[in-house]
């Protein structure tokens, strides 16, 4: 997905949240998806001078020979077909094998900094 198109589709979200008057929305929209978060992640705990910035420029279809989704489990040093589940990704940050503040990619930024904007309103309106 080009940038622009992301942009306009993060945008829509924050506006319909706004609409709505949901305050503590979040929009999460990957680029191209959430494997290339999880892999900047994990190239950064690896070098944290890894730039990762080329991962939102990847194919978000798991049918190309080199899919996001192939090099995240080829990088976990998984067998060919096998992906790994929400439950390792998840405790891949468990264990601080992901860092989130570490993913430096434009659409991880704008989803932590929503995140964190709608965390301080719900702790102010309580």
């Amino acid at each position: 997905m080009p940038r622009e198109q992301w942009r306009q589709k993060f945008d829509s979200i924050v506006s319909g949240f706004r609409a709505a008057d949901f305050q503590t929305g979040v929009p999460m929209v990957p680029r191209p998806k959430s494997e290339a978060w999880m892999l900047c992640g994990l190239l950064k705990h690896e070098n944290q001078e890894e730039a990762c910035g080329w991962l939102e420029a990847e194919s978000g279809n798991d049918a190309s020979p080199n899919s996001l989704k192939r090099q995240l489990a080829l990088h976990l040093g998984h067998e060919l077909g096998h992906e790994p589940t929400a439950e390792e990704q998840a405790e891949l940050v468990k264990s601080g094998h992901i860092t989130p503040e570490l993913i430096d990619l434009p659409s991880f930024t704008a989803f932590r900094d929503e995140l964190d904007r709608a965390y301080a309103h719900g702790v102010h309106a309580n």
